[in-house]
């Protein structure tokens, strides 16, 4: 039995004539300014971790990144990790091999497949409701912030899910009404395949599954949906849909543990009760911060501003207000108690699942929100406008009201993510700084670059065509009393040691967020005790700056004293190492002196350059300005060269110049003189 609808002339207009016009406008709002944009620099980590496997295949190389099987001869890749599929791989490796790899392309097709979702839920909306709803719904999906960010910078999982959420849920609304099995096929073969994508599906499949009990149980749904043709078309759809994620359950127990920590909490993990009231609690201050428009940064991944957390105020006050207009409704509604039901239920349950489950899976929960707050609200207007024609003014003052208050929380939460926006530049969700780091590791090409940090590896391997791969040390996954315990804020014990290998490896050179964009806390501290307990110094090399001077990325390097040490070898017993490290000889500067206020060897970007001229430099040499280190280029073994900043350059005097190895190794130390200005003036 289809559910009942209202043919009211407003929405037969909007159906009948103007409705695939008006869809097209509302698809050019969000196609505009995401193809205008889409050649912004830099990557986002999720962007990146799914064109390794596509760009790896295109070059002929074996897979590096996650589970993988041999088909016909290709290491098909199956699964990113343990709870991330990898969607869409071979169409990209395909158009990479054919049109070479352009990252705009590859942006494309993530903007295409969100263009997928506001169609999704204009359908979903006429299935449910009625031409006008889904109209309203697709234009505040198509301008959502939080939707267009998600699509914008690449966020593959969470792009397909929600196309993945939005698909199946129009196209088992559309079998329920006409019984046709290709419908069913089509919604079970998304099912599926959004489980597959990411683990984390399943939190929206129990809400699924609750919600359409209750309209089984309302008797909304035909008692023939269930029979044995209907399970003989639904069963290989869902099996193809996620056969990689079987495929890799069957094989690696760590994706069935995660599956399982994620899905059923601490019952399984041996935590003691105390453990479990913790996380509660946890729990509780989580969602008092959605509510009030806040996230703690270290829950999410660090490359997408805690901006789009501001969604969850207006679905909460959303939900709220469609359980008033339900309770103080008289008169016989527009839709009916089911169909209104459905969505509030879907988003409640979805909500609590991802509160109160220990797993902090549910950072990337967020992708399915906006299109089911976009139907909420849409909903709300259309619903206020019918009250408001019903001539019962108590009902319409208790509407007025509430669509206000939802008003007020949805322009604030707009307002502050589009000021986000505004702002940086999309420097949150997909930084310029990327970039800047993989041009300097390219140049310094001998170093090996370990990744401290969260979203500083994959970025740097695929901007660099495969070229520089940072070694990723940061320990995502740790396991504790036989579970997996997932984004630990506390190094473990192996850090440690692994650390203490890695630093008496010369080459290398280590990589950390700004403290407060840093998603895996501690690690730069645990690094740098290693090194001061085994007698040297972790000394930055380098910094790379936001436009606005905020410095988001740290290069360490680690000095150790000259002699022979024995370490912990990784296979087990001692390992002996030595260290050789010389001291570097000045013998003329270029230039030797200058005047106060005049710049010199002036460089495209508007600083001075000076050139130091010697012996015995490295890769490693730093320059000195009286004691301060500057960001110095190595040109050979007898030439560094370096930026000089303005503030060196002015009042006159006397400047100490010197170059420090690695181990402290430093300098004769030689005199830059700045001669008075008699004029007074500073050239530009």
């Amino acid at each position: 039995m289809r559910t009942p609808r209202v043919h009211s002339q407003t929405s037969n207009w909007a159906r009948n004539r103007f409705q695939p016009i008006s869809l097209s406008v509302i698809l050019s709002l969000y196609f505009i300014p995401q193809v205008l944009l889409i050649d912004k620099p830099g990557m986002q980590q999720d962007e990146a971790g799914f064109l390794i496997p596509s760009l790896e295949l295109a070059h002929g190389k074996a897979i590096s990144y996650g589970n993988s099987i041999n088909l016909f001869g290709i290491h098909y890749p199956t699964m990113v990790g343990p709870y991330t599929g990898n969607s869409l791989t071979l169409p990209v490796a395909l158009a990479v091999r054919i049109f070479g790899f352009d990252q705009s392309l590859v942006r494309l097709l993530w903007i295409i497949v969100g263009a997928g979702t506001i169609l999704f839920t204009f359908l979903v909306c006429r299935e449910l409701f009625n031409g006008c709803v889904g109209l309203l719904a697709s234009l505040l999906l198509a301008v959502n912030p939080t939707f267009w960010m998600f699509n914008h910078v690449g966020a593959f999982a969470s792009v397909s899910l929600t196309l993945d959420v939005m698909g199946s849920l129009f196209f088992f609304l559309y079998f329920f009404r006409t019984k046709r099995w290709i419908a069913l096929f089509l919604a079970m073969l998304l099912t599926g395949h959004g489980l597959y994508t990411k683990l984390v599906f399943g939190y929206f499949l129990i809400a699924y599954l609750v919600a359409f009990g209750y309209l089984w149980i309302r008797g909304r749904l035909h008692r023939d949906v269930l029979n044995v043709r209907h399970l003989l078309v639904s069963t290989p759809a869902f099996i193809l849909g996620a056969w990689p994620l079987l495929y890799t359950a069957a094989t690696d127990r760590s994706t069935l543990a995660v599956l399982r920590t994620a899905l059923m909490g601490t019952a399984v993990s041996g935590q003691s009760n105390l453990d479990v009231l913790t996380n509660f609690l946890i729990r509780l201050e989580q969602t008092r911060s959605y509510l009030e428009g806040r996230f703690p940064i270290d829950q999410i991944v660090a490359d997408i501003p805690v901006a789009y957390n501001r969604v969850m105020p207006y679905v909460f006050c959303g939900s709220l207000l469609f359980v008033l207009l339900v309770i103080f409704w008289r008169r016989q509604p527009v839709f009916g108690k089911e169909q209104i039901t459905f969505p509030i239920v879907v988003v409640a349950l979805f909500q609590c699942l991802t509160i109160f489950t220990p797993s902090t899976l549910n950072s990337g929960v967020f992708a399915f929100i906006p299109p089911f707050a976009a139907i909420i609200l849409a909903l709300a207007f259309y619903l206020l406008f019918d009250i408001l024609n019903s001539r019962k003014n108590y009902l319409g003052w208790i509407a007025v009201i509430g669509v206000l208050f939802l008003l007020y929380t949805e322009s604030s939460a707009l307002s502050y993510q589009y000021d986000a926006i505004r702002t940086t530049g999309g420097k949150g969700v997909w930084s310029s700084t990327t970039s800047q780091l993989t041009q300097y590791l390219l140049q310094n090409s001998d170093r090996n670059p370990v990744a401290l940090d969260w979203g500083l590896d994959n970025p740097v391997y695929v901007l660099s065509n495969l070229q520089t791969k940072p070694s990723s040390s940061y320990f995502p996954f740790t396991t504790e009393k036989g579970s997996l315990r997932l984004w630990q804020n506390t190094p473990p014990a192996q850090f440690g040691e692994q650390m203490e290998t890695l630093i008496y490896q010369p080459q290398n050179i280590y990589l950390a967020r700004n403290d407060s964009y840093a998603q895996f806390k501690g690690r730069l501290d645990v690094l740098r005790e290693i090194v001061e307990s085994n007698g040297g110094e972790l000394v930055k090399i380098h910094s790379v700056f936001e436009s606005d001077g905020t410095e988001f990325i740290k290069v360490y390097a680690v000095s150790l004293p000259q002699g022979r040490r024995s370490i912990s070898n990784v296979g087990g017993g001692p390992k002996d190492t030595s260290l050789r490290n010389d001291f570097p000889e000045i013998t003329s500067l270029h230039p030797d002196r200058s005047v106060a206020g005049i710049k010199f060897n002036e460089q495209p970007n508007s600083q001075s350059a000076i050139a130091v001229v010697g012996k015995r430099f490295s890769r490693s040499s730093v320059i000195f300005f009286n004691d301060q280190p500057l960001e110095t280029t190595f040109g050979s073994e007898e030439l560094l060269t370096a930026l000089v900043p303005d503030k060196f350059l002015n009042p006159a005097g006397e400047i100490k110049v010197s170059v420090v190895n690695l181990g402290r190794f430093e300098s004769n130390t030689m005199i830059l003189t700045i001669a008075p200005n008699p004029s007074r003036t500073i050239q530009q």
